[in-house]
């Protein structure tokens, strides 16, 4: 069993290649106060096995990001579990000692287990330990990064072994099951208990189970002189086999707070190790740009920093209601005073692979009161009653809009909301308009600016503008729409027959129902004033025809003699009544409005409607239904 030791995928481990640390020289590593640091000065990989490292966090460093690799089970008849490789950025504070522990890889009949925490095994493979790094001291509890350990194999083929965070295989289940009690399998440690040992029966004994930080012990059975592989090594350890099972693998760890986090099986071959992939420092920025002692609403001013040294450029931002800000994206931003009241500005710096965020730094200013003028940018016409004109002027710096209205009755203002307005000329005479702009807490309102025009008298007429349908039907409608003159009337619309209805819209356009066959004669009137003559009536005539319809007759059920009459359910799109006729006399009868059956047979029903001067005739709908006993 013994010749087995150096077989298998870990029997030849090369040595990992070595990671340096970002922005760390030789004469860096030295001012850390790394011990026992590796073949190279510069060299941020530890792997030598089962040793263990300290240094202090240097001034500047906020987070170190690790690359750790676990230990592998020992070989054996079987090959040893795989360890695990974890890798995460953690926090850190300058002046904390940060201690290294390297993991061993099991080993095969040695007796006892691998370094740190690896489970031992009296005659087979031990597991793996765990790689870990610990902050503050040196102790299990204050890991915050812990790779597992691999289980070890035991002395035969039988039970599987169990990689870093895997359960063993239960090598004893066929001699356990014919009546020598239950047997089980070695389980992983979790990241709250240890791994339970792999169970024997009345036979052979049971493996440990593992620890926090240590794997369980291989149990050993003298009856074939076999032992059950050690448990991985972890933040918990994995539990020893039963004697004819490997060892499961130790659990895994990364405190809650790391970022980038990674957990896979380390592939084979690896090297138990820490590496030091890179390290964070802090940074600070600053303004330097002075904030403007008295800034009125209204005005602006160029803010900007000192870049504190990541890749990541400033940005300035505001959650203030007073002022916006908008980012230039060269470590300068512009602030727009908009409101009264103070207006805080902030600039950040995120960080990137080599720097922590900046801590965010503020600048605060009190923004004062503005003031305002509006101006018309319109020239008036010389207008007529029924005339319109566009009104347009330019205002202060608020958000209001100038707004415009009438001062006399010879017109009307609708303003538009945007500093334009539409001034109709409705009467004789003198028309002022007046313009203005609200303030607010930032601002005066402007002084009312005023534009006079004198107008004249106009003539009206009125239109269709909408064309008259062809051969309408009844039941149909049409909109019927028509300009007018200038007043402020709108044209009205009636009609002058029995053969349609006019509902009037009151906005120059109305609705005409078809009701009845015939003529409809469509007048439109629109009534003067003072500064409108009356217009003449405009009339538009249509010729009105009969609607179609159609009947819907639903199917009709088969009927037993004697059995009660059914009822005929059929309608006429016109909603006029619906007559039934018998095709079939000899079988079936019409009796007020349903069906009798008189003998057996086919039974065949027509509905008809005749239409009358409105409508005209439907087709003619038939139904059968069979009448039985």
């Amino acid at each position: 069993m013994r010749s087995t030791a150096d077989s298998g995928p870990h029997a030849a481990r090369p040595r990992r290649t070595k990671r340096l640390v970002i922005g760390l020289t030789t004469a860096g590593l030295g001012a850390l106060g790394i011990a026992a640091v590796p073949s190279s000065a510069s060299a941020a990989t530890f792997n030598d096995e089962g040793s263990t490292h300290f240094f202090v966090v240097p001034a500047g460093v906020t987070a170190l990001t690790v690359d750790a690799v676990g230990g592998a089970g020992g070989n054996g008849p079987l090959a040893g579990g795989q360890a695990a490789e974890v890798q995460a950025t953690v926090s850190v504070t300058p002046g904390q000692t940060v201690y290294v522990h390297v993991a061993a890889n099991g080993s095969y009949g040695t007796g006892g287990g691998a370094a740190n925490g690896g489970g031992a095994s009296q005659t087979a493979a031990s597991g793996g330990g765990a790689s870990d790094i610990r902050v503050g001291t040196d102790d299990l509890a204050h890991r915050v990064l812990v790779a597992g350990g691999g289980g070890g194999s035991g002395n035969t083929k039988q039970g599987a072994v169990g990689d870093a965070g895997a359960a063993g295989g239960d090598g004893l289940q066929s001699y356990c099951a014919g009546g020598g009690g239950g047997s089980s399998a070695a389980q992983p440690g979790t990241l709250v208990a240890g791994g339970a040992g792999g169970t024997g029966c009345t036979f052979y004994g049971a493996g440990t189970a593992g620890t926090l930080g240590v794997g369980g012990q291989g149990s050993y059975s003298p009856e074939g002189n076999v032992t059950g592989g050690g448990g991985g090594g972890g933040y918990y350890g994995g539990g020893g086999g039963n004697p004819y099972s490997g060892g499961a693998g130790g659990s895994s760890y990364v405190e809650p707070s790391a970022t980038g986090v990674s957990t896979s099986l380390a592939p084979l071959g690896s090297t138990p190790s820490v590496t030091f992939v890179s390290v964070t420092f802090g940074q600070s920025i600053a303004f330097t740009s002075t904030a403007p002692a008295n800034p009125v609403a209204g005005s602006s001013y160029l803010a900007t920093a000192s870049n504190g040294g990541s890749s990541a450029p400033l940005t300035f931002s505001t959650t203030s209601a007073t002022c916006t800000v908008t980012d230039n994206g060269d470590d300068t931003a512009t602030v727009h005073f908009t409101h009264l009241g103070g207006c805080t500005i902030a600039v950040d710096q995120a960080g990137d692979a080599n720097f922590t965020a900046a801590p965010q730094q503020t600048q605060s200013m009190s923004v004062a009161q503005g003031s305002q003028t509006v101006a018309f940018t319109s020239t008036p016409p010389a207008p007529a009653v029924g005339g319109s004109y566009l009104v347009t002027g330019t205002g202060g710096n608020t958000a209001n809009p100038v707004t415009f209205s009438s001062a006399s009755s010879t017109c009307t203002v609708t303003d538009h909301g945007d500093s334009t307005a539409t001034v109709d000329f409705v009467h004789v005479g003198d028309c002022s308009v007046k313009a203005d702009q609200a303030g607010n807490a930032d601002y005066t309102p402007a002084a009312q600016q005023t534009q006079t025009m004198i107008v004249g008298q106009a003539a009206q007429s009125i239109g269709f503008t909408s064309a008259s349908p062809v051969g309408p039907k009844v039941g149909a409608s049409y909109l019927v729409t028509a300009t007018g003159g200038a007043s402020t009337s709108p044209v009205t619309f009636s009609s002058t027959s029995t053969s349609c209805t006019v509902t009037d819209h009151g906005d120059d356009t109305a609705t005409v129902e078809f009701i009845h066959a015939g003529a409809c004669v469509v007048a439109a009137n629109q009534a003067g004033s003072s500064d409108y003559t009356a217009a003449a009536q405009q009339t538009q005539s249509v010729t009105v025809v009969r609607a179609t319809q159609t009947i819907r007759f639903p199917k009709l059920k088969a009927m037993r003699l004697h059995h009660a009459n059914q009822a005929l359910r059929a309608t006429a799109t016109s909603l006029l009544r619906v007559h039934y006729v018998t095709k079939t006399p000899r079988t079936c009868s019409v009796v007020r409005g349903k069906v009798h059956a008189r003998h057996r047979g086919t039974c065949t029903i027509a509905a008809a409607q005749a239409g009358n001067s409105d409508y005209s005739g439907a087709a003619t709908v038939k139904r059968s239904l069979k009448i039985t006993r």
